[in-house]
């Protein structure tokens, strides 16, 4: 169908001439705009604080909180990962896993249903030991943190 047909109505036509117009718009080169260097910072930041009260009123944190935010954990999780592995868990957990299996299996094997005075010393001494080890890893992560933010 063309525009020079005579059966098509008014609106018909006029939609004709506008996606005509349309093709035409579209064939002519575009103007971009070059922004300078000093009108495309003042773009950024305009944008930047837009985005800010956009997060403040949805109650998150502004960017420039989030980047911080981010920062600081990538530095603890960098120093977490030089002392928690899945082998240090293993060496940590393995020996206290199987002296706990092998008690209860001598528990198993006694015919009292009570830990023997030596078995209850035992584990006391072990689970002493374990969280003494659990405070010493926390105050040396303590240590680092204080260190870095001091930097």
């Amino acid at each position: 169908m063309s525009k020079n047909d005579k059966n098509i109505d008014a609106y018909s036509k006029a939609l004709l001439d506008k996606k005509t117009e349309y093709n035409e718009e579209l064939k002519k080169p575009k103007e971009v705009h070059q922004m300078t260097e000093d009108e495309r910072r003042l773009a950024e930041k305009t944008m930047s604080s837009a985005l800010d009260m956009l997060r403040k009123e949805r109650g998150q944190k502004t960017i420039a909180e989030e980047e911080r935010l981010y920062e600081e954990n990538k530095v603890d999780s960098q120093h977490m990962e030089d002392d928690f592995t899945t082998s240090s868990i293993e060496n940590e957990q393995s020996s206290d896993a199987l002296d706990l299996v092998h008690t209860m299996l001598q528990d198993m094997s006694n015919d009292d249903d009570e830990l023997l005075p030596s078995q209850v010393k035992k584990l006391k001494e072990k689970q002493e030991k374990k969280e003494k080890r659990k405070r010493k890893k926390n105050q040396r992560k303590k240590k680092k943190k204080s260190l870095k933010k001091r930097n």
